[in-house]
């Protein structure tokens, strides 16, 4: 099954740019493009925040290194008490 998507609306490059830097969930990106009352972007989904995100040349969040160290330790510590 091949599912089209439409292209992002360029007014939500902003939203976009603040989802892909990690200043917003893709839920919450989401919620500020429906609030933009844009045609044809009434009820977006956070896997179209993704997606719009991809094709609009940003990349995806991704944590940092020390973020990421931090989670793996968290969860080597929860397993442990186990």
């Amino acid at each position: 099954m091949k599912i089209e998507a439409a292209p992002p609306d360029p007014r939500t490059f902003p939203v976009l740019k603040r989802y892909s830097e990690g200043g917003l969930s893709a839920a919450n990106a989401a919620f500020e493009i429906q609030a933009m009352n844009i045609p044809g972007c009434d009820d977006p989904s956070a896997s179209e925040v993704i997606l719009w995100t991809r094709m609009a040349g940003f990349n995806l969040p991704a944590p940092s290194r020390e973020e990421a160290e931090r989670e793996a330790d968290e969860l080597r510590r929860a397993r442990e008490r186990r």
